[in-house]
């Protein structure tokens, strides 16, 4: 084998590594982002989530959906709430494993909306790649944020003000900023979800129990 051959074949198996390696990162990203909100939930809907169903969920959009378009805001904020409410939907029927992983994608499109790069049109792709690298080995501060999630995953529009100051500077605390913001909402924005859910099957059985009642003096 001449000099030329071998070094094309180096070449060749070197590339799965590479694209794994870059792609995989922002992959474990969101599963990361997932396991935290599983631990911070409430263990009466911790219980019943599918966490390795809500994993596969948030990395649908880019590795089933193959949707690279709509991950900021306001496309990526009307996929959330139709993931969201999809969600709600199979949780009432007690399908937690695809409420899970309902959950799981809907994650993915608020978390996104957090990345200052996709507030940028035509952004280096050098950039954007060191921009996230920053947050490898980072564990983002999850807490949860009141607010309706139209209003909370508007102010990422703001993460393009710090896109400028972070290529200026490439002070990693920006990024990282981001990705506690990102964690932040989307824990929120589940948390409210399964609470609605939660007050919804209340007020059905109270409405059941009213006409049960009304039912049981209407035969006196």
């Amino acid at each position: 084998m001449n000099i030329k051959k071998y070094l094309l074949l180096a070449l060749v198996l070197s590339l799965p590594f590479t694209f794994s390696f870059t792609y995989g990162w922002k992959e474990e990203s969101h599963r990361y982002i997932v396991e935290l909100i599983y631990n911070n939930l409430p263990s009466e809907y911790q219980s019943k989530i599918d966490l390795e169903a809500m994993k596969e969920g948030s990395t649908a959009p880019d590795l089933k959906f193959k949707d690279f378009k709509k991950h900021h805001f306001p496309p990526a904020y009307y996929e959330a709430k139709k993931w969201l409410n999809k969600g709600k939907d199979a949780w009432k029927k007690r399908n937690y494993k695809y409420a899970s992983y309902c959950f799981g994608v809907a994650t993915h499109y608020i978390s996104d909306s957090f990345c200052a790069p996709h507030n940028i049109a035509k952004e280096s792709k050098k950039d954007h790649e060191m921009y996230e690298s920053q947050v490898i080995g980072y564990t983002p501060q999850i807490k949860y944020i009141p607010g309706d999630l139209y209003t909370l995953m508007s102010t990422a529009k703001n993460e393009k003000n710090d896109w400028y100051k972070w290529l200026k500077t490439r002070d990693p605390n920006i990024p990282r900023k981001h990705f506690d913001k990102a964690a932040s909402v989307a824990y929120s924005a589940v948390l409210n979800s399964l609470k609605e859910t939660k007050k919804q099957k209340k007020q059905l059985r109270y409405v059941a129990a009213v006409d049960s009642c009304s039912l049981k003096y209407s035969l006196i």
